[in-house]
């Protein structure tokens, strides 16, 4: 019989194969955390909720024709320290956009990983043509990643190519940056 050594606290725990090493509870599962065979901790499977929520209430100004990726939509920003192992949900709302101009609209969701950029995540970025809505129903920039280990803030920006369009928030309808863990990698 085999003998398999795990991590409890910082200290390597022999336990007899077959054993499971102390420390786990319902929910949660023996993984990997390096490339050793016998580097192993105990992590939850399963989503681990709400990870941050920011929200306005009042219209943060007009949107305009700034470079890409715009002007921070200021009060919507998510803090949040990954592991480099847990997948991510971003979700943005704006219930209605007012624009002024017949350009285009964009709003892109933001990284400043490592600190002190400021990075587009992925290809998240919403666009569509002012003229097409005179009051628009709202937007919904959704998406899901997994962030590399390290401090994170989470922005959202926006910008239009002709115009400007002012980004509507109430009390009754807020703006909301909301993040979520979704489950393991």
């Amino acid at each position: 019989m085999g003998v398999l050594y795990a991590r409890v606290g910082g200290t390597w725990v022999p336990i007899a194969v077959g054993g499971v090493p102390p420390g786990g509870a319902p929910g949660t599962v023996l993984t990997k955390s390096t490339a050793n065979d016998f580097d192993t901790v105990w992590s939850a499977a399963g989503p681990r909720g709400v990870i941050g929520f920011s929200q306005i209430t009042a219209n943060p100004g007009a949107i305009d024709t700034t470079a890409a990726p715009g002007l921070v939509i200021p009060g919507l920003q998510i803090n949040y320290t990954a592991d480099g192992t847990r997948r991510l949900r971003l979700h943005y709302h704006c219930f209605a956009i007012a624009p002024s101009g017949t350009g285009l609209v964009e709003m892109y969701l933001m990284d400043n990983f490592p600190a002190g950029n400021n990075n587009q995540i992925n290809a998240t970025r919403v666009s569509f043509q002012q003229s097409v809505f005179a009051n628009s129903p709202g937007i919904e920039l959704v998406h899901s990643f997994v962030p590399a280990a390290g401090a994170h803030v989470f922005t959202i920006r926006g910008r239009t190519s002709a115009g400007t369009a002012t980004l509507s928030a109430n009390a009754s309808a807020p703006q909301f940056l909301l993040g979520e863990d979704i489950g393991a990698a």
